[in-house]
Parts: C-alpha cells; sequence; structure tokens
C-alpha cells in the first residue's frame, strides 16, 4: 500500500538520492566520516515496487553508504 515512511541516509564523502526519479537527499559537497542517520526524510513509497538510485562520490580510501527504511508510522527514540 502506499504511504509516508521516515528514510535515514548517510554517506562517506557527496551522495545524493532519488526516490521514483524524485531527489529526497544530497549531502554536503566535501569530504566527510560516513554517518547512517546524517539526512532524516519523511518520503512517500508507493504501492508495489519502489525504485531508489543512490550516487555515491567517494574522496581518497574507502567509501560507506546507508538507506535505512523505517517501517513503523511513528518511530519512537529507543529508550536508554
Amino acid at each position: 500500500e502506499p504511504e509516508d515512511l521516515w528514510v535515514a541516509i548517510g554517506s562517506d564523502d557527496q551522495s545524493k538520492v532519488w526516490l521514483n526519479d524524485q531527489l529526497i537527499w544530497k549531502s554536503a559537497d566535501y569530504y566527510k566520516s560516513w554517518v547512517p542517520n546524517e539526512g532524516l526524510r519523511k518520503v512517500h513509497f508507493r504501492k508495489g515496487i519502489n525504485r531508489v538510485l543512490y550516487r555515491l562520490e567517494n574522496g581518497q580510501f574507502s567509501g560507506g553508504f546507508s538507506f535505512i527504511v523505517c517501517l513503523s508510522k511513528d518511530p519512537q527514540p529507543a529508550a536508554p
């Protein structure tokens, strides 16, 4: 079913993410460490298959990226 869900996006260096041909994330344009939840977005997923395109531009050494989908409608932080 179509629904709006939260996604957490992160990358080592620069990245852009599209969901169903719509740009949903553009990171800062400089070298940086990977943080899994660098950007939080509430995005719309349509019924059926959804296409994600992730472009990673990496500088020196290894690269890292993440695209995490929270399936809960109203995510709550975990208790310490």
